[in-house]
């Protein structure tokens, strides 16, 4: 956007080596009428290539040539300078932009209310509503890496609801975001499109998944669950692609802590304790083998005890003697009473 540049500086240039000699040395006014339409035509000419934004060199270089051409010819008339040219907004853009509101007072003033499209120095364009020269209330930006923000602002940040996207070479336009916004960055409720093609639709805090939320993997997977700082964390469901599932603790992304896994197809059920998704511990058991699509060719057989009344009278035997003491306490109690019955 160099040009805009040139076209502000030229602008100044022109007027303060020039309107202000044409006004102190004016001495016809009385000047043909044809020649102010000339000179009229010329200044639109000029308001004309700035506003519809074309290449501005080579058309301001000979606009400066042909009014130089005049000036030498034909005084200049005081009618004539103080022709009102409406300059496009010139924006000086930082955080705060302002814009020129003419070149008679040279004043400066700060953008309210909606404006049309602005185009930034570096790249990109801004459509909508403004307050002190900052995006406020509801507005579309477009950044010079093609990515579109269309949705609430506050003093010049995201904030509300509002939806990202992307424009491909192509033209046509992918989803990145759609959600709320606060302070500048993803927070509350929202749905993220991966480019590898995950969704996620929970809760978000400082541009992270945080809270209660549904990941949908890109190889069939989906876990519904706590997540903390981006990842999954707390209680949650993994459903696995081939029909598995398991449910209990994640930490850190990984299956940490008391879990179960359900072997589906197998028609088993694993309960157990979980170490970066690597089972330490568990219990397996056949559950529902009658169903399973393909259950183990061998069930997993029953524990028993074999003659379970004997062995629970030999374990409990030995204190059948302190048995009959009084208890001095109610959880006491009710211990010597089970082992009382037991040796009967």
């Amino acid at each position: 956007m160099r040009r805009i540049y040139h076209l502000f500086f030229f602008i100044l240039i022109l007027y303060q080596q020039n309107a202000a000699d044409y006004i102190d040395e004016c001495n016809n006014p009385d000047l043909d009428k044809a020649e102010i339409e000339l000179y009229s035509q010329l200044f639109l000419r000029l308001n004309s290539i700035i506003r519809s934004n074309i290449e501005l060199k080579t058309e301001l270089l000979d606009v400066k040539e042909e009014l130089r051409q005049i000036r030498e010819q034909t005084p200049p008339s005081r009618e004539l300078v103080e022709i009102e040219i409406s300059v496009i907004h010139i924006h000086v853009m930082d955080k705060r932009c302002y814009c020129s509101r003419g070149l008679k007072n040279n004043s400066q003033g700060e953008s309210n209310g909606w404006r049309k499209t602005f185009y930034y120095p570096g790249g990109g364009n801004y459509r909508g509503f403004w307050l002190k020269s900052q995006h406020h209330r509801f507005g579309v930006k477009e950044t010079k890496d093609n990515l579109i923000y269309d949705g609430q602002w506050q003093r010049g940040k995201r904030h509300g609801w509002g939806m990202m996207r992307r424009r491909l070479p192509n033209g046509n336009m992918v989803r990145i975001y759609s959600g709320q916004w606060l302070d500048d960055m993803k927070s509350g409720e929202g749905k993220q499109f991966y480019d590898d093609g995950d969704i996620y639709y929970g809760y978000w805090l400082n541009n992270r998944r945080h809270g209660l939320g549904i990941h949908w993997y890109n190889n069939g997977n989906i876990y519904v669950g706590e997540w903390q700082v981006d990842v999954a964390h707390g209680l949650g469901v993994m459903f696995y692609a081939n029909g598995n599932r398991y449910e209990g603790c994640f930490a850190r992304g990984f299956k940490n802590g008391e879990g179960t896994f359900y072997h589906m197809h197998r028609g088993q059920i694993q309960k157990g304790m979980w170490q970066d998704d690597v089972c330490k511990a568990s219990l397996v058991q056949d559950e529902f083998r009658s169903t399973a699509q393909k259950a183990t060719p061998y069930p997993i057989p029953p524990v028993r005890i074999d003659f379970a009344n004997e062995f629970i009278k030999k374990i409990f035997g030995k204190y059948y003697e302190n048995s009959r003491r009084p208890a001095i306490s109610s959880e006491e109690s009710k211990c010597l009473k089970f082992i009382r019955k037991i040796n009967k």
